[in-house]
């Protein structure tokens, strides 16, 4: 009994040294060998170097994201422009031109129609002259119709000619005509009326041929 009293302040103090010696919680280095010092340093040196490297991988890593969203937009803009469909170009106001001036030739009528001016329909225009020749030979018909058809309307050009002197009647519009020998005459006018009209010589009580005007 009295020898354990005289080791129980040994052990104390040898646990008080193994506690002081005991490595702390930190990353501290604490030792009483140089070999041991430069082992921890070493492995501090190493710890730090390796959270470096994440580090450097991890920005590595985001900027190659960046890099591809940025060309995959810029793939999509060319896209965009090459096949977008074009817009026709605005059309240039040009300032109006005034019509250009007709030449004019001596003898010949040239009309000019301004913007506003239209063509003659064809109900106003003349209608076309119809023309029928006789040759009168002795107080006979020798060429031309004995019959002339129209239409009501239509406009007639009778042209004589006789180797007599006489008049010539034509009944129904009461036109006449003076034949002379040799010279030509005629008779101009509008089928206004509508049926069968005789003409024929005055003096030689001869009659020559008819026109027949119908209905339009």
């Amino acid at each position: 009994m009295h020898g354990r009293n005289h080791l129980l302040p040994v052990l104390m103090l040898i646990g008080t040294q193994k506690q002081q010696r005991a490595p702390t919680s930190d990353n501290t280095c604490e030792s009483d060998s140089t070999l041991a010092l430069f082992r921890c340093a070493r492995g501090q040196r190493s710890g730090n170097s390796a959270g470096t490297q994440a580090k450097t991988q991890d920005k590595n890593d985001n900027m190659k994201r960046f890099a591809g969203i940025f060309g995959l937009a810029a793939l999509l803009g060319g896209l965009f422009v090459l096949f977008r469909p074009s817009q026709p170009e605005p059309t240039p106001n040009l300032p109006a031109t005034a019509p250009a001036a007709h030449a004019s030739v001596p003898g010949i009528a040239t009309a000019v129609m301004g913007p506003t001016a239209e063509a003659p329909k064809a109900s106003e225009q003349a209608p076309a002259i119809e023309e029928f020749e006789f040759e009168i030979q002795s107080g006979k018909l020798i060429s031309g119709p004995t019959v002339v058809k129209v239409h009501q309307g239509d406009r007639l050009r009778l042209r004589f000619r006789s180797n007599a002197t006489d008049e010539l009647h034509l009944h129904g519009y009461n036109l006449k005509a003076r034949l002379r020998a040799g010279t030509e005459a005629s008779l101009e006018f509008e089928a206004s009326k509508t049926g069968r009209f005789g003409f024929e010589l005055h003096h030689a009580k001869a009659e020559l041929g008819a026109i027949e005007v119908y209905p339009r």
